[in-house]
């Protein structure tokens, strides 16, 4: 639930599927954590033990993939069509 930055009660009232894309992405979220507890890591001696840590942790949480919704958004055209058959079913 930290994760998530909600209560438990909040957590419970999500809709099931956002529920399990949210849980699918844990390691995305918390990806920034992860390379605070690298630089503390990254700190002892052994340079070849930070590497290592540090590729592990590329592995495991890549960068989290952004989108522009505003670009996405201004880049698609109207389907009249389907605008049509979407005002016929009411």
């Amino acid at each position: 639930m930290r994760t998530y930055g909600l209560g438990y009660l909040q957590t419970m009232d999500l809709p099931m599927r956002v529920f399990w894309h949210l849980s699918g992405s844990v390691e995305r979220l918390r990806k920034e954590e992860a390379r605070l507890e690298f630089e503390i890591q990254a700190s002892v001696p052994d340079a070849n033990a930070a590497a290592q840590m540090r590729e592990h942790l590329a592995q495991a949480a890549p960068d989290p993939i952004t989108v522009n919704k505003r670009a996405m958004a201004m880049s698609e055209e109207l389907d009249r069509g389907g605008l049509d058959l979407l005002r016929m079913t009411n």
